[in-house]
């Protein structure tokens, strides 16, 4: 398995609010070397499967969670500049890629476009991966997401890939809401990293050639 990694693009993962995190997870499951950030202590603490120091919260002024306040998530991003900047610098050394990840509608993960402009300095590319809100969500969430979304396009990232919560949750019709998250983030990262590692699944004959090099030209 770890030479097959090797073979992979090698992505560093950065899981932003609840959502992102869980995603972290999931990518951190597959062998991705994962982080996750937040302004919330329980959801970090939650997060058993990374290593503590892979884990930041970036809170403001000893905070916990952001209230669905895109404000007060930037503000609390800006705050923790210097120690987001000094643990994933050392990943950026043997990375070939960031990959953002986040839940578009909350106050933390809303702020994937501050987080990128943070990131800046450390001259890797960044690519985002967001969730938008299912319907059954609030109105203030899908503003916010809107105005997130429309932030993310106006940057100079490498790619943005949006994820719509309201057709994965089609998938899986009948099931709990717990169960819904997990089995959608399995899905969503299972199908990221089936074509990460395509060029290298003897079992999958292509019918139109797709191998790693055109994976990374995606995300240049």
């Amino acid at each position: 398995k770890l030479k097959d990694f090797r073979k992979r693009l090698k992505i560093s993962v950065i899981g932003l609010g609840q959502c992102g995190g869980n995603l972290a997870v999931e990518f951190a499951k597959r062998g991705y070397e994962s982080f996750a950030l937040n302004t919330s202590f329980s959801d970090l603490k939650s997060l058993e499967e990374l290593p503590k120091e892979f884990r930041l919260h970036v809170g403001l002024d000893g905070r916990s969670g952001a209230g669905r306040d895109l404000n007060l998530g930037k503000q609390s991003l800006l705050s923790n500049r210097d120690r987001i900047l000094s643990v994933l610098g050392e990943a950026a050394k043997s990375s070939d890629l960031f990959l953002m990840v986040a839940g578009m509608g909350g106050g933390t993960g809303s702020n994937l476009p501050t987080l990128a402009e943070i990131l800046r300095p450390l001259n890797l590319p960044i690519s985002v991966l967001v969730t938008l809100p299912a319907e059954s969500e609030s109105s203030l969430t899908k503003v916010n997401a809107i105005q997130a979304v429309n932030t993310l396009f106006r940057q100079n990232l490498n790619s943005v890939i949006l994820i719509d919560n309201q057709k994965i949750l089609d998938f899986f019709p009948g099931v709990s809401l717990s169960d819904y998250y997990v089995r959608a983030n399995e899905r969503i990262v299972k199908s990221f990293d089936d074509f990460n590692r395509a060029d290298h699944a003897y079992k999958i004959r292509s019918l139109i050639s797709f191998d790693s090099e055109d994976f990374r030209k995606v995300f240049s």
